[in-house]
């Protein structure tokens, strides 16, 4: 070549013409055979007793019904959401999946939906992260709701499920401080509110599996519903051509699990879920949180202790990429020189919405408190 193509070159945005003559073809603008709605639990926290479909299945359009008794009893391994079953029968938050339907059409499916008769054991349900924290804190897993992170390193005296990192003696840092100032700090969650809410096409040919997913992570989305079918990941395919904002909220949820059950249950036939507005916002958010922030300074303006302890409330199926992930990176260690600091963390399950990463994850919010 004599010269570079690319190189040094303005390289124009290789699907941008199709996008702004609407060209471009997302996944909501796919035609499926049958369409899929679910039936949102109304409680926070309960466990369904009796569920009857069988008039929901007789509604003309209908041609399958999913409930947590079809569901393979196998966990689904995420990163970014906690392991658990794609239905289960313990609900953990307003929304929770208690069925799902496949019919002709979206308004026959919400018909069916009535149609579902379901009991409910109505639990207590706890939705501040220190108060789940509690010995006679509503329990959502019988281990408790204290999150642990087995892979990431802990400290001496780290309490089960927490994150803590420290250098220096804070002690001994306070003491040197000649201005102390302490504070604690509530932070509302924030919903992604992406303009294309979270949708998902599947259609099963054989032992082949095709996806149609706008989503963050194909290659992870491949790799589990493989895990989770037992086929292998050759056999499964994912088409993410465009997506309409994602922002961290469109990783691998269950949703997808949903999907492609019910696609297996009408081999051929290709099924789509497309969350409404409501349903979008309840799927993810970046988490709320309580910190409490205490800084050590002298007089000259340099810092000499530094202390953060966080709860971060990561719903009922959040796991730490929605917490402490982000809370022991840049935005705690390493903007802030200080000889002395403890940094404190807790993932602490609710029966709130899951939480999900969220543009740097938690930068913003340690930042707010620190400064």
């Amino acid at each position: 070549m004599s010269e570079p193509r690319v190189i040094g070159k303005s390289v124009p945005v290789r699907e941008a013409r199709d996008k702004v003559t609407g060209r471009a073809r997302f996944v909501d603008d796919l035609k499926a055979d049958l369409f899929i709605k679910i039936l949102g639990s109304p409680h926070p926290h309960a466990i369904i007793t009796k569920i009857d479909t069988r008039l929901a299945e007789h509604l003309d359009g209908v041609k399958a019904v999913l409930t947590h008794r079809e569901v393979p009893d196998k966990h689904v391994y995420f990163a970014t959401h906690r392991a658990c079953y794609a239905m289960d029968s313990h609900l953990r938050h307003v929304g929770d999946y208690v069925a799902a339907v496949a019919a002709t059409s979206e308004a026959i499916a919400e018909r069916a939906l009535d149609l579902i008769e379901v009991e409910y054991e109505i639990l207590p349900a706890v939705f501040d992260p220190e108060a789940a924290l509690q010995p006679d804190a509503p329990r959502l897993y019988p281990e408790g709701n204290d999150y642990a992170i087995a892979d990431l390193p802990l400290g001496a005296g780290s309490p089960p499920g927490g994150v803590l990192q420290e250098w220096g003696d804070i002690t001994e840092g306070f003491e040197q401080a000649e201005a102390i100032a302490e504070e604690s700090y509530d932070v509302t969650p924030q919903i992604h509110s992406a303009i294309e809410p979270h949708v998902c096409m599947a259609r099963w040919e054989g032992q082949e599996l095709t996806i149609w997913n706008p989503t963050q992570i194909p290659s992870e989305l491949r790799l589990i519903v493989s895990d989770f079918f037992e086929i292998p990941e050759s056999r499964v395919i994912v088409f993410s051509t465009h997506i309409g904002g994602g922002f961290g909220g469109k990783y691998t949820g269950r949703y997808q699990f949903v999907t492609c059950l019910l696609a297996r249950m009408l081999p051929g036939r290709s099924v789509k879920l497309t969350l409404s507005r409501e349903e979008t916002q309840r799927y993810a958010r970046r988490p709320r949180g309580r910190l409490y922030a205490r800084v050590g300074a002298r007089k000259d303006g340099t810092l000499c202790a530094l202390q953060l302890k966080a709860y971060f409330d990561i719903g009922a199926y959040g796991d730490y990429h929605g917490g402490s992930n982000g809370f022991h990176c840049e935005g705690g260690l390493l903007s802030y020189k200080t000889p002395n600091a403890r940094f404190e963390a807790f993932d602490v399950h609710t029966n709130h919405f899951r939480s999900e990463c969220m543009r740097s994850v938690q930068m913003g919010f340690i930042a707010f408190a620190v400064e």
